[in-house]
């Protein structure tokens, strides 16, 4: 095929079809007018010369040959690379040189967003919060809430989800089998709470426990109508009498849904950084972000020359993520 030339990316970066990404010129070992040279004359650059790879997924223009995508508008970007490689610092100074042309939000876990906030100061000067602000996904859920309505609907706290279990238990005591005589103590109800979250979390519901429960036999598939039961049950007991007591998470993701919910991120760009996978709540959470927002970018802890355990979990969020852009 024509050989294509090298050509930097936004943020400061080379493009290298051959390997499917591009290399942060700030975090490479060679430096690029070095990189265009040996391109030009057609040798052959080894993976392990880069230090970062950068892997971009534009909105318009999305060309699958050799993995690499050049942008044409502002969509997805990909930093792979191993721990303390300078991958955040690479968000900083993005941030700050972006200063007041837009609003930005560094998206991070939520125990990480206190370090964060003093990162971006450090990084941003004192002026910081003018431009740009650390979120967490509960943190953005309550924001986009206030913005495109919901927040002021009831919030359960501990004790108020405990109670509503032993409803969803009690409302189905006469049909359940595997937990006919179900245990009162609040520790078994705050076990079923932290399972009921976990399902949601990876969106499985109800009706996706009972469609699996004919896949097996014995004491699992009671376990299995068991659990779709109370936690249909318990579902229903949240929205009940016109109400909306879920999480956060899910009625952020039925605001995400309407005009008024997208337009929060019209405009934006978005720096996730510090998260090692996401779950299909979040996934979706980006997904919206990717079609939305003006760019997003997202940091990943992996390595393209090596497998097995962490490595292999990057590079799965890391197709999920290409995926879900390819898609928008």
């Amino acid at each position: 095929s024509r050989r294509q030339q090298l050509q930097p990316d936004r943020c400061g970066a080379v493009a290298v079809p051959a390997w499917g990404g591009c290399v942060c010129a700030a975090q490479q070992s060679i430096p690029a007018d070095a990189l265009t040279a040996l391109s030009a004359s057609g040798t052959r650059i080894p993976l392990f010369a880069f230090r970062c790879v950068c892997y971009n997924i534009g909105k318009n223009d999305m060309r699958k040959a050799g993995g690499y995508t050049k942008m044409a508008q502002q969509g997805l970007t990909i930093l792979m690379d191993r721990a303390r490689t300078g991958k955040s610092a690479a968000l900083w100074r993005e941030i700050a040189a972006e200063g007041l042309k837009g609003r930005q939000m560094l998206l991070v876990p939520e125990h990480a967003s206190h370090q964060a906030e003093r990162d971006l100061c450090r990084a941003c000067g004192n002026r910081a919060s003018r431009h740009a602000a650390v979120a967490s996904f509960r943190w953005l859920a309550a924001d986009v809430l206030q913005y495109a309505g919901g927040a002021g609907d009831t919030m359960l706290d501990g004790g108020g989800k405990i109670l509503t279990m032993y409803r969803a238990l009690q409302k189905n005591l006469s049909v359940l089998k595997l937990y006919r005589r179900p245990s009162q103590r609040a520790a078994f109800l705050e076990q079923l709470i932290h399972l009921d979250d976990e399902l949601r979390s990876y969106q499985v519901s109800a009706e996706d426990l009972l469609a699996r429960r004919g896949a097996v036999s014995g004491p699992l598939a009671d376990k299995l109508q068991d659990l779709a039961l109370i936690c249909g049950s318990y579902e229903a007991l949240l929205t009940e009498n016109g109400r909306d007591c879920r999480d956060l998470m899910d009625r952020l993701l039925d605001a995400l849904k309407t005009e008024k919910g997208q337009d929060y991120f019209r405009g934006m760009r978005i720096y996730a950084d510090g998260f090692l996978y996401f779950n299909a709540r979040e996934e979706e959470v980006l997904r919206c972000m990717i079609r939305c927002a003006e760019s997003v970018t997202v940091t990943l802890l992996g390595d393209r020359e090596r497998t097995g355990g962490i490595y292999d979990v990057a590079q799965k969020v890391r197709g999920r993520l290409v995926r879900i852009a390819a898609e928008e």
